[in-house]
């Protein structure tokens, strides 16, 4: 029974703490090969997620913990009650995990909300939609409006609240050309407004773009504007 618990949460607590453990009594500990690097790595990378289940950590009894064990010595607390205190620590870690989302993400609503008072205070000729895109018409086009299941050629900038660019199409590579449900929702929806030789500039919050997750370029909750030029639609 012990043995398929800690397959779960133990296992990566484990490592974590015998990352700490090393480095605690070897300070100057040298990488001379890459098994030490990737212990090293391993170590470090679990500590990390360890230390953010916000757990009060007594980093002496847990060392004394592992130590125990890897030494072959009976453990101190009986199995029912180390299954128990799994269960309780499983749960804790994921209250305080959900509780830090929803921190985050009140606060990145407050953040979204100011930005875009803000921007429509300073200027009247942006607008918004239902779902809280806002967008600004640049220049409108002609013809057929592009729609769900077709395809679109168009050239973008993408910035950050604070102007950073973190993406673009112009004097880097081609104009995507993609069918319209492959793009995520706020730059979907933003796009169906536009014709062809189109020009809008949308800012887009986070519950329209990528989220609590973000990518690999853009944090978790970010607020994102999208200079488009729509050149296609195509069918």
């Amino acid at each position: 029974m012990r043995k398929k618990i800690v397959l779960g949460l133990a296992i990566i607590t484990s490592i974590a703490i015998f990352g700490m453990n090393s480095c605690d009594k070897k300070k100057n500990v040298k990488l001379t090969s890459k098994n030490d690097t990737i212990n090293w790595v391993l170590g470090e990378n679990m500590a990390r997620g360890f230390k953010e289940t916000g757990i009060d950590i007594d980093k002496d009894i847990i060392i004394a913990a592992i130590e125990n064990h890897l030494d072959g010595k009976e453990s101190k607390i009986d199995d029912t009650t180390f299954a128990q205190l799994l269960q309780e620590i499983t749960i804790m870690i994921y209250s305080n995990q959900e509780k830090k989302l929803v921190e985050a993400t009140e606060k990145a609503k407050e953040q979204e909300s100011v930005f875009f008072e803000q921007l429509k205070a300073s200027d009247p000729d942006v607008k918004s939609t239902e779902s809280g895109l806002h967008y600004k018409v640049i220049q409108q086009g002609e013809g057929q409006n592009a729609y769900m299941g077709g395809r679109v050629r168009f050239h973008y900038r993408a910035s950050f609240a604070d102007g950073r660019v973190f993406d673009q199409t112009y004097d880097v590579r081609e104009p995507i050309l993609t069918v319209l449900n492959n793009i995520f929702p706020g730059l979907q929806e933003g796009l169906m407004m536009m014709n062809a030789k189109s020009k809008y500039i949308f800012y887009i919050p986070s519950h329209l773009a990528f989220g609590h997750q973000g990518t690999t370029d853009v944090p978790p909750y970010s607020t994102v504007i999208y200079e488009v030029e729509l050149l296609q639609v195509l069918q």
